[in-house]
């Protein structure tokens, strides 16, 4: 499987999270129908969402978003991450959500192979869950492609 087939999987796997979240807290979450939306992935209660899936860039302790993605993410009522697990953060994945009026990108240097991207905190952003069960922890680490150190996948019992 490619790099860009887990990437996918990896996002797809968090829309779902994230879809069933809202809906476990009473929330009414509509799909977007075109799985390529170039305006969001979804809506919450009538407002633009897009989620993105992705490990914590530890370094710099910022979420990135590509050039490519930057339009699409600021324009959303609600930009979610889902931090994937990772020993520096705890081993465990956070849904942060960052409402349009309090989201700030910052541009960063240059990152792993001289690419620009932006970044938000996660400090700027509100945790509205956080995952520590094997099972969607497992799911999640199989197909993050970051070049970072994982740990291997934990048996469930």
């Amino acid at each position: 499987m490619s790099t860009s087939d887990d990437a996918l999987r990896l996002g797809a796997i968090g829309e779902n999270l994230y879809r069933n979240i809202k809906t476990a807290m009473g929330h009414n979450i509509q799909g977007s129908l075109d799985p390529y939306d170039s305006d969001m992935d979804m809506t919450c209660d009538g407002m633009t969402v897009e989620v993105k899936t992705q490990q914590r860039f530890h370094t710099m302790n910022r979420f990135t978003i590509k050039d490519t993605q930057l339009r699409k993410c600021s324009k959303v009522d609600i930009l979610v991450v889902i931090e994937t697990p990772h020993k520096l953060s705890g081993d465990i994945a956070r849904v942060f959500e960052y409402p349009i009026k309090t989201r700030m990108f910052s541009r960063q240097t240059q990152l792993i192979g001289g690419v620009w991207k932006y970044t938000l905190r996660p400090d700027d952003g509100n945790i509205i869950a956080e995952i520590g069960d094997l099972e969607t922890l497992n799911l999640l680490r199989r197909y993050s492609n970051s070049y970072h150190d994982r740990f291997k996948l934990e048996e469930s019992s």
